[in-house]
C-alpha cells in the first residue's frame, strides 16, 4: 500500500544485493547507471505531503490523508 511504502528515492532502496543484472547493451546500462544517479541525488522534497491510509468505516473505501487532515489524491488516480 502507497501510504505504507518507502520513499523511491531513499537511499538503500535500489541497492538490492539479489538483484543481478542481465548482459545488456552499453546503452541499457548508461540508463541504469542515470537512474541509479537521479534516485541518489534527488533532494527529499519538504514540500510533499507525508500519506496515511484511512479507510472509510461506511463504504470500506481506503483514501489518503496528509498529516494536517486533508485528503490527498491517490497516484493512480492522477495518472489516469
Amino acid at each position: 500500500m502507497l501510504a505504507n511504502s518507502h520513499d523511491i528515492d531513499a537511499k538503500g532502496i535500489i541497492l538490492i544485493p539479489e538483484l543481478i543484472l542481465p548482459k545488456g547493451s552499453e546503452e541499457a546500462a548508461l540508463l541504469w547507471q542515470t537512474y541509479m544517479d537521479d534516485c541518489f541525488s534527488a533532494a527529499a522534497d519538504a514540500e510533499t505531503p507525508r500519506a496515511v491510509a484511512h479507510v472509510i468505516p461506511e463504504t470500506g473505501d481506503v483514501i489518503l490523508v496528509s498529516e494536517n487532515g486533508e485528503e490527498l489524491t491517490a497516484p493512480t488516480e492522477t495518472l489516469g
